[in-house]
């Protein structure tokens, strides 16, 4: 006989029997005279013996029996002896007690016949957290491992595995050192803490020195830094659930990341049909979605969850959603994730807060009881992710951008996006769970993501902090340099407008508006597609999911990408390799990607381009020559690149209309950004020339690097430009732009301001500078003072980026020291744990006791480790 589990050489029975005396649940083989065959150790006679650590109990209970043990290697049968033994009450224990106590978790507490043992489910519960496996494949694969057709325990697995996730979430808690046990703990109680968010009962504020006699400003410091907590608030469609017809509640009910299951029902059918009216110029639909998504076939459509700062799931921060994201649910959602004292400071970011927010004052304090509060009484602020800003009109970019608002510091609010792209592998299994099997499986998932964002906190902050000191310096001299070229009386003027901007940045004047141009791309694409939309709704069905008008776009897009990246492959030295250069390839390999994609969608709208498409050419991705030819060299094929006697062959009907419509827009849009990044270089290198010449090299080097930037700029503006002229000649050469849109030649590329040693008299302006090259003066002084409202855009932003940076700074060094204090805390904490219930059983008093301390140490070594990185 070989044991397939060891390394040792084959044996005889009784020898592989002595040898596995403590491992009953190896798998063996016999030689059958013509191969090795499966040979149970309990054929052999092996025994598992319970209650003497593997020796044989003198009086053996009657319980003893044949078992089928499921382990990490597969199906045992094994017969387990029970011990006879009486504990000190005089009754034996329990076969169940016994069988746990040897690590093995029985099917049932009355007469088992399955059992799995504790390594097994440890290693089927990190699998199903960190791979998204299901339970059935893991037991599914242990069957196969096992070659046994005959055992059929699918079942009792589940449950088990279910029962395991919930008893560790309620012993991760401490739940059995309440004197009340799970009755009495609290709602959210079972949840993985955030210990960098500000947290009441073990936060300890420090003095700010330097500030003690302006309570004013001590106030604010310790409001902004030690009393904001963020609150990411978005919905996942994905994480569906279907209607099984079947009564399942969750085990967890309200103790970790849902919210309590029957209050949340009780409540949102007491608000009924809500009307959601979308008054934001945005593209998301989440408004508009919000009463018509699910269906009959699903008791949930979605859930919606709030995350904090560093993307940790909020207890009591989950709820399902039955059809959209309806402001009841996000609204109870919302609320029930900030149950307890209030912070000083709340900052909810949600991806329609523009919308959101606006009646939030008046919905809020209408919830229930336990979880309702008023925005009125702390200070509230809403804010869009960076990601999904880009979608919303010009009044949200500013009023509700975390890059201009005070006080957010870096951060994006996308860090939920960021969750969702974790937990979505296992939406394909949790929808086909029944309700509360699915409320306990995401519990179980969002504990081991809380958990993994906690122990790499301290590279996380690490880096965040590294990178905020670097940044905060570099911009708080950019800015400081850009500055200094303009009349100190401006910037005085800008500075007060931006900071009434700050503090009331709804009813204020808006500092980082920009000049419109005559129309603008954004102009272009919302008319385009409120007309795709009526198209459809006449019923002229597309012939592509993606239309004509996003096509355009999209190629646009690459366009200007191909001119980014160019820029960057020209500013590294030939044939030298490093992480820039890498960068650069990566970049051109993502983007020749997307041109094989855009593609497909050409060929659609444009059937003439498929013989200009070569088999080995960079369109096809899939093929090996794609990689000789660099993406920004590839022809992306406009209708504008064809002449007009082909067009008509080769492009699909109002393409070519299309693309002038948005060449038309981008050649505008350009001009006004030509214009404001010449009329800031022209500034900086004055000011340069006036007050840096001869004052050292670190003074010049930082606005040469100004400088080169700013030209860079203005180059890439260029060529957009000299791009859209071309197509606009090729599509429509005898227009009415031509009265407003001339050539750019390079030396119409110039400031307003004259050259040096240029006399008045001989001083001429460059065209691009006149709202109507055909006017004179007056159109010079017309663009002169909208450019110097863009430049206080530009100097508004460049503060704004300073500032951020020098928040992130400050929030990280907070959170730095919650992070210690937490872990401080919360080992105390443990260890002050098992004086609060009396237990009887001495032996179940000697394990909590244990396992506090057990935990109280894991907490003492994470605040060890990450204090020698910090300090």
């Amino acid at each position: 006989f070989r044991c397939k589990d060891c390394f040792g050489m084959p044996r005889c029975g009784d020898c592989l029997l002595e040898v596995h005396a403590g491992n009953p649940l190896h798998t063996s083989e016999g030689w059958n005279g013509s191969f090795w065959e499966r040979a149970s150790l309990l054929s052999l006679g092996a025994i598992l013996h319970l209650g003497h650590g593997g020796i044989p109990c003198e009086i053996p209970s009657a319980q003893s029996k044949k078992m089928n043990i499921l382990h990490s290697n597969g199906f045992h049968e094994c017969y387990v002896e029970a011990c006879g033994c009486v504990e000190t009450d005089g009754v034996e224990v329990p076969f169940y007690r016994q069988l746990l106590r040897a690590g093995i978790f029985p099917a049932t507490n009355k007469a088992p016949r399955t059992a799995i043992t504790f390594a097994c489910l440890r290693q089927c519960d990190l699998l199903m957290t960190q791979g998204k496996i299901t339970g059935h494949d893991f037991y599914e694969t242990l069957v196969r491992l096992t070659d046994n057709t005959g055992i059929d325990r699918p079942k009792e697995f589940m449950r088990i595995i279910r029962l395991w996730q919930h008893l560790h979430i309620l012993k991760r808690a401490a739940v059995a050192f309440l004197p009340g046990g799970i009755a009495s703990a609290a709602e959210g109680s079972c949840a993985v803490l955030c210990p960098a968010c500000p947290r009441r009962f073990v936060l300890e504020l420090p003095k700010r020195e330097g500030n003690e006699d302006d309570e004013e400003a001590v106030d604010l410091f310790l409001l902004r830094w030690f009393e904001t907590e963020f609150v990411m608030a978005d919905a996942n469609f994905r994480l569906r659930c279907k209607d099984r017809k079947i009564t399942d509640l969750p085990l967890t009910d309200g103790l970790a990341y849902y919210v309590r299951y029957g209050p949340y029902k009780a409540y949102l059918a007491t608000v009924g049909p809500q009307t959601e009216i979308n008054v934001c110029d945005s593209g998301l639909h989440a408004v508009d979605h919000a009463n018509t998504r699910g269906g009959s076939a699903y008791l949930a459509s979605g859930v919606g969850a709030c995350q904090c700062r560093h993307m940790l799931v909020r207890p009591n921060g989950v709820g399902d959603l039955q059809k959209g994201e309806r402001y009841a649910n996000m609204d109870y959602i919302i609320a029930s994730s900030l149950r307890g004292p209030k912070p000083g400071r709340l900052v909810v970011s949600y991806d329609i807060c523009c919308q959101w927010s606006i009646n939030a004052a008046k919905r809020l304090p209408t919830l229930p009881e336990d979880i309702c509060f008023s925005p009125q009484d702390l200070v509230f602020e809403g804010v869009i992710p960076k990601f999904h800003i880009a979608a919303h009109g010009k009044t949200c970019q500013s009023i509700y951008s975390l890059n201009y608002r005070a006080g957010m510091g870096r951060t994006d609010g996308e860090n939920i996006e960021r969750g969702w792209a974790w937990m979505n592998p296992a939406a394909l299994s949790t929808r086909e769970m029944g309700e509360g099997s699915r409320q306990d499986t995401l519990d179980n998932q969002w504990a081991a993501w809380n958990w993994h964002i906690i122990i790499g906190l301290d590279i996380t902050l690490t880096k965040r902090l590294d990178e905020a000191c670097l940044e905060a310096t570099r911009h708080r001299a950019l800015h400081t340099a850009f500055s200094k070229t303009f009349k100190p009386e401006l910037v005085e003027e800008w500075s007060t407008m931006l900071d009434a901007w700050v503090k009331d940045p709804h009813n204020s004047p808006n500092p980082f508006e920009e000049p419109k141009s005559t129309i603008s791309i954004s102009d272009v694409r919302k008319e385009v597609n409120s007309e795709e939309a009526a198209e459809v709704s006449r019923g002229e069905i597309p012939l592509h999911a993606t239309s004509p008008g996003q096509l355009i776009v999209a190629l646009l897009e690459v366009e200007e990408q191909q001119r980014v990246i160019t820029g960057l492959r020209d500013g590294v030295r030939d044939n030298k390799v490093n992480s820039r250069s890498l960068s650069i390839d990566d970049k051109d390999i993502a983007l020749r990607r997307k041109i094989a994609i855009l593609r497909q969608v050409q060929k659609v709208y444009m059937p003439g381009i498929v013989p200009l498409l070569g088999e080995n050419s960079a369109d096809d991705d899939d093929d090996d020559g794609s990689e000789e030819t660099l993406a920004t060299e590839t022809p992306l094929y406009f209708p504008s690149s064809f002449p007009h006697s082909e067009r008509s062959t080769v492009c699909a009907e109002g393409l070519a209309a299309m693309e002038l419509r948005f060449r038309l827009a981008q050649a505008e849009e350009t001009l006004t950004h030509l214009r404001k990044h010449l009329r800031v270089k022209g500034l900086v290198d004055d000011f340069k020339r006036e007050n840096t010449a001869g004052t050292g090299q670190k003074a010049n080097t930082r606005m040469r690097s100004l400088l080169d930037r700013y030209e860079g700029i203005i180059q890439r503006d260029a060529a957009r430009y000299r791009a859209a002229w071309e197509a606009i000649v090729s599509l429509d050469p005898d227009g009415s732009w031509k009265e407003r849109l001339l050539f750019l030649d390079k030396k119409d590329v110039r400031p307003i301001e004259k050259k040096k040693g240029q006399s008045e008299g001989h001083r001429e302006h460059s065209w691009i500078w006149l709202s109507d090259p055909l006017q004179g003066a007056a159109a010079v002084r017309e663009g002169t003072e909208a450019l110097n409202e863009g430049l206080r855009a530009e100097w508004a932003m460049s503060r704004s980026r300073a500032e951020r940076w020098e928040e992130e700074k400050e929030f990280v060094q907070a959170e730095m020291c919650r992070v210690l204090i937490n872990f401080k805390a919360r080992a105390r904490w443990w260890r002050a744990l098992p004086g609060r219930r009396i237990i009887e059983d001495d032996l179940v008093r000697a394990g909590m006791v244990s396992y506090a301390q057990r935990q109280a140490q894991i907490f003492e070594d994470l605040s060890k480790n990450f204090a020698s990185l910090w300090l």
